[in-house]
C-alpha cells in the first residue's frame, strides 16, 4: 500500500469507509447463508397416498357384504362395536365384555380396515383407471393387485383419501374414513 492510502485510512473518513465495507461483506455473507439454508429446508407436501399410509387416528364405517359397523382407530389400535358387542383389534380380534377379553377367529376380513394393509395392496397393484367425479369433486383411482387378485378403488378429495373399496373374488369391502387426526378417546 502506498503512503497516501495508509494516511487516508487513518482519517475518520477512511475508517468509516472500512467499517462500511466490513458491514457490506457481513450482510452479503448473511444473505448467502440464509438463501442456501432456505433452499435445503423447503417443505415437500406429502401425497394423499403417503398421508393415507400414515393414518393412525380416525373414525371409519365398514361395509362387508351385508355386515356393516362403525369404529375408531386410535394410535393404530382398532376399536369397534358389532351387534352390540365391543371388539378390539391388534393383529388378532378380541371381544371385550366387562373384565373379560377373549380372542376370536370367526370375524375374518376385518384386517382390511388397517390402512397399512390396504396401502400394501395399492403398492403391489397397478393403476388401471383414474376418473374425476365432477359432482363431488372426488378423484377416483382404481388399482388391480395381480398377486392377491383384488381391486382397490380410492376416493380422494381435498388431498385426502376418504373412502376405499376393495373388490375380492367373493366379497366387496367399503371403508369410509372421517375425523382423521381428531380422535382423542376411542371408547366414546
Amino acid at each position: 500500500m502506498s503512503e497516501e492510502t495508509k494516511e487516508f485510512l487513518k482519517t475518520p473518513r477512511g475508517k468509516a469507509i472500512i467499517q462500511l465495507g466490513l458491514y457490506f461483506v457481513f450482510f452479503v455473507l448473511l444473505a448467502v447463508f440464509f438463501h442456501t439454508n432456505n433452499s435445503r429446508t423447503s417443505y415437500v407436501e406429502k401425497t394423499p397416498l403417503e398421508k393415507y399410509r400414515e393414518m393412525n387416528n380416525y373414525a371409519y364405517s365398514y361395509l362387508y357384504n351385508d355386515v356393516s359397523y362403525e369404529g375408531k382407530v386410535f394410535n393404530g389400535k382398532m376399536y369397534f362395536t358389532l351387534n352390540d358387542v365391543d371388539y378390539y383389534y391388534d393383529n388378532v380380534i378380541y371381544e371385550t365384555t366387562k373384565d373379560l377379553t377373549m380372542s376370536l377367529s370367526n370375524l375374518d376380513k376385518l384386517y382390511y380396515v388397517n390402512t397399512k394393509d390396504v396401502f400394501s395392496y395399492i403398492e403391489k397393484g397397478n393403476i388401471i383407471a383414474k376418473t374425476e367425479d365432477y359432482e363431488t369433486g372426488s378423484l377416483i383411482t382404481k388399482y388391480h393387485d395381480d398377486i392377491d387378485n383384488l381391486y382397490v378403488e380410492t376416493y380422494e378429495k381435498d388431498k385426502l383419501i376418504y373412502k376405499v373399496i376393495l373388490t375380492l373374488e367373493d366379497a366387496k369391502i367399503e371403508i369410509t374414513y372421517s375425523n382423521v387426526g381428531l380422535i382423542v378417546d376411542p371408547i366414546r
